[in-house]
C-alpha cells in the first residue's frame, strides 16, 4: 500500500499552504509608501506635489529612472518615476516595477501605486516585480540552548515580507467618481492576475517533499473551497486503473506516493444566451509531476533540484482557471492533470517496458527521463473524449530540446488550428508575453515508429527535433483528430528573469496569456 508522503515527520499542511494561497494584496488602510510617475513635460503633475516633483526633475532624470523621497506628504516612502515620452501598456509596467522594487528594498510594507492612466498595468507590475517566496516566514525563531532565538539574530538576511497595494487616488479626483471607481476596477483586475501569476510561481518554487500529487489536490481543494461555481473531483489510483490511463501508473511506479488525476470544471457560461455555448467548454491540460529525477533513466545531480517545478504545467493551469473564478470570465473552462513522481525504485518503469495507452496504442518506453508525454498521453485522451472543446490547450515544462532552440525568452506553441493559433498570438502580444508558433507536423512520428514491440516508442532514435517529435507523440492521443489544439513547451521560460517585473527564480509563465486566451471565448 503505497503512503501519503511525510508520513516519518511532523506535517502541518497550513504551514505550506499559507504560504501557496494566493493573496490579492491590496491595501485596505492608507499605505506608508506612493509611487508617483511623472512627464518630462510636466503635464498633469498634482500641485501640491509641484515642489518635490521640481527637486526630482533637477536630477535629470532618463526614462523609468526612480527617485526616493522621504517623509513628503504624508508618506515615508515618495518614489517619483520618469515616464518615457512615447506611454505604453508595457511602460507603465517597466516603471511601476522599477518603482515598487525600490520601496520595497527600502522597508515599504503598503504602497499607494499611481495609475498612470493604465491602472491595471501599474498594478500588475507592482505586484508581480515585488513578489517572494519563502519557508522561512513560518518559522520565526529557532532552539538553541533550549531556548528560543528569534532568526534575524542568526541570519543576515530577514525573511521577505508581503507588500499591500492599493491605488492612488488624489484628492482632486473625488468629483470624478465614475472614472475612480473604473480605474480602481482595473486596478483590482490587475491585482488577481498578478496573484495568479504569483501563486503558479509558489507551487513551482514548492519543495517536492511537501506537494505531494496528494497534497497538490489537497491545495486545489482549499482553494476553490468558496467557489460555489467550481467543482473540484480528485481521481484516486483506483479510478485511473479503470480509466486506463497506463501511462501515469507506469510512471507513478517507482514513486511510495500514489497517483492522483485532478479534474477541476470552472462554469462561467452558465448564464449564456447560447445554449450550445453554455454547454463546451475551454480545454486546460498541465504536466503534474511533482518531481522528475527522471526514473531509472536517472537525471545528472547538477540542478536535479529544479526538476521541483516539473509541475509547471499543472501549476500555470491551475492558476489561469483560478484567475478565471476571481474575474468571472463568461466560458465554461475545464482543467485535468496527472500528477506522479518520477522516480527510480525497484518496482519503476525501465527501458524496454511496453505500456497499453488509454486510446488502445502501444508504447515501448525507451527512456524513462521522457515520462511527461507518457502521463500527458492519457490526459489529451481523457478530455478530448470526455467534453465537447471549443478548444484544448496543453502546458508542459516538457523538452530540453526547447530550451536549447529558443532559450529562456519564448514559449513554444505547437498549434492545430489557425484561428485557435490566431486568438493565441493577440492573446500573447497582451499580456506582453512570447510566444513562437513551432512545426506540428505528422512526418516527425516517423522517427517514433522503428519499435519492434509496439506501434510507438517515446523518445526518437534518430536524434534532432525533439520538442518537436514530443509534440507530435502527445498529438496522436487526441480523441477527436480536428479538435483545436495547442501544446505549450514551457521547458524554457519555467524560470529567469525577462522583464522589469519579473523575479529570480520560477517565472510563472505563461498564466496571463491563458487568462487573456480564455476571454475570447
Amino acid at each position: 500500500m503505497k503512503g501519503t508522503g511525510l508520513s516519518t515527520r511532523s506535517f502541518c499542511w497550513s504551514s505550506i499552504s499559507s504560504l501557496l494561497l494566493p493573496k490579492i494584496p491590496l491595501a485596505t488602510t492608507k499605505a506608508d509608501s506612493l509611487i508617483l510617475g511623472v512627464r518630462r513635460d510636466k503635464s498633469s503633475i498634482l500641485e501640491e506635489f509641484r515642489k518635490v516633483t521640481d527637486l526630482f526633475f533637477e536630477t535629470k532624470p532618463e526614462d523609468n529612472d526612480v527617485r526616493l523621497f522621504w517623509n513628503a506628504h504624508g508618506y515615508t516612502r515618495l518614489a517619483i518615476v520618469q515616464l518615457s515620452d512615447q506611454i505604453t501598456e508595457k511602460s507603465i509596467r517597466t516603471a511601476a516595477a522599477e518603482a515598487s522594487r525600490l520601496l520595497k528594498s527600502n522597508g515599504a510594507k503598503s504602497i499607494a501605486v499611481d495609475g498612470m492612466d493604465f491602472p491595471k498595468d501599474a498594478a500588475l507590475a507592482s505586484a508581480l516585480a515585488t513578489f517572494d517566496f519563502s519557508m522561512r516566514r513560518d518559522h520565526l525563531a529557532v532552539s538553541q540552548n533550549g531556548k528560543a532565538v528569534p532568526k534575524d539574530e542568526l541570519f543576515s538576511s530577514p525573511a521577505p515580507e508581503n507588500i499591500s497595494l492599493q491605488l492612488f487616488t488624489p484628492s482632486s479626483s473625488s468629483s470624478l467618481k465614475e472614472a475612480t471607481l473604473a480605474a480602481q476596477s482595473k486596478f483590482h483586475e490587475g491585482l488577481v492576475e498578478a496573484s495568479a501569476q504569483n501563486m503558479a510561481r509558489s507551487l513551482m518554487e514548492c519543495p517536492a517533499n511537501y506537494l505531494t500529487s496528494i497534497e497538490f489536490c489537497n491545495f486545489a481543494k482549499e482553494l476553490f473551497k468558496d467557489s460555489p461555481n467550481v467543482d473540484v473531483e480528485i481521481h484516486d489510483e483506483k479510478w485511473i486503473d479503470e480509466q486506463r490511463m497506463n501511462g501515469l501508473l507506469s510512471i507513478n511506479a517507482g514513486s511510495d506516493i500514489p497517483p492522483r488525476f485532478l479534474e477541476i470544471k470552472y462554469r462561467g457560461a452558465t448564464k449564456a444566451a447560447d445554449k450550445s455555448a453554455a454547454e463546451e467548454w475551454l480545454g486546460l491540460v498541465g504536466k503534474g509531476i511533482t518531481f522528475d529525477a527522471g526514473g531509472i533513466s536517472i537525471k545528472p545531480s547538477m540542478n536535479m533540484k529544479e526538476m521541483r517545478a516539473d509541475m509547471g504545467g499543472a501549476a500555470v493551469m491551475l492558476s489561469a482557471i483560478y484567475a478565471m473564478s476571481q474575474l468571472s470570465l463568461p466560458v465554461n473552462t475545464v482543467f485535468v492533470t496527472p500528477l506522479t513522481e518520477n522516480l527510480p525504485s525497484g518496482s519503476a518503469v525501465k527501458p524496454g517496458d511496453v505500456i497499453f495507452m488509454r486510446n488502445g496504442l502501444s508504447v515501448e518506453v525507451d527512456n524513462t527521463d521522457a515520462e511527461g508525454r507518457l502521463v500527458l498521453a492519457d490526459a489529451v485522451h481523457y478530455i478530448t473524449s470526455n467534453y465537447s472543446t471549443k478548444a484544448v490547450l496543453e502546458a508542459s515544462t516538457l523538452t530540453g530540446a526547447m530550451l536549447v532552440a529558443l532559450g529562456n525568452v519564448y514559449t513554444g506553441a505547437f498549434v492545430q488550428g489557425e484561428e485557435l493559433w490566431k486568438n493565441l498570438e493577440t492573446s500573447a502580444e497582451t499580456a506582453d508575453d512570447l510566444f513562437w508558433r513551432m512545426p506540428f507536423h505528422d512526418a516527425y512520428l516517423k522517427q517514433l515508429t522503428g519499435s519492434s514491440n509496439a506501434d510507438l516508442c517515446n523518445v526518437n532514435r534518430a536524434g534532432g527535433g525533439g520538442a518537436c517529435v514530443a509534440a507530435a507523440f502527445i498529438k496522436c492521443f487526441l480523441a477527436k483528430k480536428d479538435v483545436s489544439f495547442a501544446h505549450l513547451d514551457i521547458a524554457g521560460v519555467m524560470d529567469k528573469k525577462l522583464n522589469a517585473w519579473d523575479c529570480d527564480g520560477m517565472s510563472g509563465r505563461p498564466v496571463r496569456t491563458i487568462v487573456e486566451l480564455a476571454r475570447k471565448y
